[in-house]
């Protein structure tokens, strides 16, 4: 057994010996997935940032032909013609970021000479992105997720969050893009049935009603179990609900019938554009009153205490008459 031991140390401390890496075609580089040897790295192989390969100068082993060769067939058998998702699992494949901003490049702007690999490739900011494997791809879209910020300060200062910053202070944080969207068109229908919220209670009122009515889409989306009775409880809501926004209608409603001058103004500006009435010499006298004082007041009490014979505008002849 010591002997053992003894020979298992030895091995140990023996020196490998050396790798050759020259093969018989006497290139110094080969490709790693068809064998075919090249004098150089450069215009043979794309750099990449990744990791993974920072021993080998940041060159990729495999060379440009197969890589092509890669992405033209996960375009056309794996993912029938998106040209994007085979992309990407190329990037995966190679253990290398997917930058879609590169990627949008590559495509907007092709070369005659570089496909649309290796044009990604030359598209990539390598200082941007030294380091970054597909993993950090994975990491970078859960950071830019809306779901995963932690504070309303992260999303104001994430330019990749294209939710409203309006929808996600008013539902709060931790909620999808899709959540947001289905939440705030809720709550816009009932603000445009039952108008703008008069007070904190109301508004949380339409929170709660968008809230119940996306968990109970949710749970028949996903089949789940006791929908039956989360349906219950939303019926039973939405009318305690409606009931309530019902009564505070009728009674702003009635509020304003026992006002005469606020039901006048609320039919003016239902009825008749408020604008017109910028014409203050046309609204100055719209019942006719003034007139009417001017005709049957004052002009017979002139009379009376003068002695004058002003005759009313209506019998009264004009030079020309």
């Amino acid at each position: 057994m010591a002997n053992d031991l003894k020979k298992g140390a030895a091995a140990k401390t023996q020196r490998p010996e050396r790798m050759n890496l020259e093969n018989d075609d006497k290139y110094p580089y080969h490709c790693s997935a068809c064998g075919k040897g090249y004098m150089r790295q450069k215009d043979n192989f794309n750099v990449t940032p990744s990791p993974y390969y920072a021993g080998n100068g940041g060159y990729l082993t495999i060379c440009r032909r197969c890589l092509d060769k890669s992405f033209e067939y996960y375009r056309d058998e794996v993912f029938d013609g998106d040209q994007d998702k085979a992309m990407e699992l190329l990037c995966a494949t190679i253990n290398t970021c997917f930058d879609e901003g590169a990627w949008a490049n590559a495509k907007k702007h092709p070369s005659p000479n570089r496909s649309k690999v290796s044009q990604y490739f030359s598209k990539l900011n390598l200082a941007q992105t030294k380091g970054a494997s597909y993993a950090d791809t994975i990491l970078y879209r859960r950071a830019n997720k809306v779901e995963n910020a932690e504070t309303i300060q992260a999303v104001k200062d994430n330019p990749k969050i294209m939710t409203p910053i309006e929808t996600i202070q008013l539902f709060g944080l931790g909620f999808s893009d899709q959540d947001y969207e289905t939440l705030q068109y809720e709550y816009d229908d009932w603000v445009k049935k039952y108008g703008d919220p008069e007070d904190k209670r109301q508004d949380e009122l339409y929170k709660s009603l968008c809230y119940l009515k996306l968990q109970l889409q949710k749970s028949v989306q996903n089949g789940d179990s006791g929908i039956g009775a989360l349906a219950k409880t939303y019926k039973e809501y939405i009318n305690a609900a409606t009931t309530e926004l019902e009564d505070r209608r009728q009674k702003k409603e009635e509020s304003v019938q026992l006002n005469p001058l606020g039901l006048w103004a609320r039919d003016i500006e239902k009825y008749t554009p408020a604008e017109f009435y910028k014409d203050k010499k046309l609204f100055k006298d719209f019942d006719d009153i003034g007139s009417y004082c001017s005709r049957f007041i004052f002009r017979p009490l002139k009379n009376l205490l003068t002695g004058s014979k002003e005759l009313d505008k209506e019998y009264k002849l004009s030079q020309e008459e």
